[in-house]
Order: C-alpha cells, then structure tokens, then sequence
C-alpha cells in the first residue's frame, strides 16, 4: 500500500532537483555572461559620450547616406584613467621606441611632437599622392597630435592624429621645382600608439 506513495514522492523529489540544478546553472552563465561584459577598462570611441564640461565630442564623421567614417589618419580610444595620466603613459611609450622624436609640446589637455623619419619609414606610414609617385624621397617628418578629454563615467578619450611631410627630388625634369611635398596617412603609426594605451589599461584592469 506504501509502495505507490513513495513512488510519488521520488517523483516529486527528482523534479525538484533538475528544477534546482537548471536554476543553479542558469545562475552561473549569468554571473559568466556579466564577467565577460565586465568593463577591461578600455572601449571604443562613443560619439554620444559627454566630457566633464558637458560638451559632446563626436568622433565619427558623416559621409554619403548615413555613413559614417573616421578620420584617415585619425585614432581614437576611451580608457579608463584620467586624461594626464594618458598623456604620461604615451610619453613613457615614445620615450622607449628608437624615435628621433622632438619638438615637444605639453598642455592640460594635448600633447605634440615631431619625428624625423627615414625613407622607409615614411613610405610605412604615409601614402604619396598620386601625382608624386615620381618623386625620389630622401626622407620625412611627421607631427603628431594627441588630444585627451575627461569623460564623466571616469574614462578618457584620447585621439591620435598624424600629418606627415616628405623631402626628395622629383624625377621629372619639368615638375616645378621643389624639396617637400604632404603625404596622406595610412594610420599605422597613430594606430601604434593607441595600440600601446590599450594594452597599459587592460594589463592594469
């Protein structure tokens, strides 16, 4: 007669433990899901991020029908450090390459310098203009810019931008004469030192 009872209740009791081992291991892929959404202290650019002034600083800008696109030449980053110390973390970095950077200047918010460049170095990080392909280039110069903003959740936008100049000789003999031309960047060497700002921050998070 008890046989049908007990029978009852080892059903039951087999039911509440599944129930229990589902809502345990929906438990721990939330806590895991949260933990790989945990913030590493480095994220991309928001154009609707706010600075601690209130002013929006949009990174991204329009081009043709709702497109969007950065800058040639133009790297941007947010961490999660205030705006000096970034600037002191890309000092340090600069400081370690074989750079022949010079030409320094140093703001609450910026930073510049110059670097001179070797042939190859320019033609690594710079694209000549079509129409100066026939040019035999000696060597470059860039100047860099990097801007650093505050933003009110405790992270800091820093953008990197380049501009580079190139000296040779053109192999035309009835080009007009002259011994620097403007090259594009193709954002290696801005991408370099952003690249170096994040992996600071994530090995510090």
């Amino acid at each position: 007669m008890c046989r049908p009872a007990l029978w009852k209740i080892e059903i039951c009791f087999c039911t509440v433990m599944v129930l229990s081992f589902s809502s345990s291991f929906a438990t721990l892929s939330v806590s895991a899901r949260q933990s790989a959404d945990a913030p590493a202290g480095v994220r991309a650019c928001n154009a609707q991020e706010t600075d601690a002034g209130g002013g929006k600083k949009p990174v991204n800008r329009k081009k043709g029908k709702g497109q969007t696109e950065t800058n040639m030449g133009e790297a941007c980053v947010e961490v999660h450090s205030a705006s000096l110390d970034v600037q002191e973390q890309l000092q340090a970095f600069v400081r370690k390459q074989k750079w022949r950077a010079g030409e320094e200047e140093i703001g609450e918010s910026f930073w510049s310098f110059s670097m001179a460049l070797s042939k190859e170095e320019l033609l690594d990080y710079a694209t000549p203009d079509p129409a100066n392909e026939r040019v035999e280039w000696r060597s470059g110069k860039a100047v860099v810019l990097v801007k650093t903003a505050d933003l009110r959740d405790g992270y800091a936008r820093t953008i990197v931008t380049a501009h580079f100049e190139g000296f040779g000789e053109p192999q035309d003999t009835f080009a007009m004469k002259r011994e620097s031309w403007t090259l594009r960047s193709n954002g290696k060497l801005e991408a370099t030192l952003t690249s170096a700002l994040e992996a600071h921050n994530r090995a510090h998070h």
